[in-house]
């Protein structure tokens, strides 16, 4: 008589995540609110389970009791998950049983079998998450200008003998726009280089959203910027530097904080 039985683990915010349910697609996930499930609460705190008999009349879930009031259930556990004495979760089980069954010892420790495993997916689940992150951030750093988040300067050499490469073989037509900033020292002397560093990834901002996705915008150095342009031709490249310069042109120093 299970009506809801989820894997839930804390987020890096802190946050509750429900993992897997039986209710929940395999390939989603959702935030819950702690205030709404003080039994999860408690369990994460004490990091002891947690099992109540008769949830509408317990002292504990008072403060939800307007919310679970049309819950047919009568009883629940929360079995904390530990990894090296660390909670990462939760199993927690909801169960219409009668009251006289609730909870039985067989389930308790079923449920205890099952957290155990959970814990072992959760903790290599958080592993791979903290790789993958890791990974990207070495490519991003090798890959990317940290102050305006374009492609930088080794990078865009590395896709321009590629791009050309790739040009020549399926004799395809391949712009390449250069742009400048006209006397941007001007604005490093007047409004200070933090000013001009906020100039510098407003651009870095705004040229990803100008352009297509098969385009490279890159930071070739300074306030210099250059953008490839695949599949075009002399005549759209001038389109596109035309609304480059504008854009640039049109930066107003006082809305740079927007």
């Amino acid at each position: 008589d299970v009506s809801r039985c989820s894997i839930i683990s804390l987020d890096e915010e802190g946050d509750l995540v429900v993992r897997a349910s039986n209710d929940l697609p395999s390939d989603r996930e959702i935030k819950i609110d702690i205030a709404n499930y003080p039994e999860i609460r408690r369990a994460l705190t004490t990091q002891r389970p947690v099992i109540l008999q008769e949830i509408h009349n317990h002292p504990l879930m008072a403060p939800v009791h307007e919310k679970i009031k049309d819950l047919a259930d009568n009883s629940l556990i929360v079995v904390p998950i530990i990894k090296k004495q660390n909670v990462i979760g939760t199993f927690f089980l909801r169960t219409a049983s009668s009251l006289n069954v609730g909870i039985s010892n067989r389930v308790f420790k079923i449920c205890q079998v099952v957290a155990n495993l959970a814990g072992g997916a959760l903790e290599n689940a958080i592993l791979f998450e903290v790789m993958q992150s890791s990974r990207k951030l070495l490519e991003d750093l090798a890959t990317r200008d940290s102050l305006t988040g374009l492609f930088n300067h080794q990078q865009f050499h590395t896709r321009f003998e590629e791009e050309f490469s790739r040009a020549q073989r399926y004799g395809q037509s391949l712009s390449c726009i250069f742009a400048d900033i006209d006397d941007f020292k001007r604005i490093n002397d007047r409004y200070g280089h933090v000013t001009g560093d906020m100039v510098l990834r407003k651009i870095g901002r705004l040229l990803p959203t100008m352009f297509r996705k098969s385009d490279f915008p890159a930071r070739y150095g300074g306030e210099e910027f250059a953008v490839f342009l695949p599949n075009t031709n002399g005549p759209g490249a001038d389109e596109f530097g035309d609304r480059l310069r504008t854009m640039i042109s049109e930066l107003n120093i006082s809305q740079l904080n927007g």
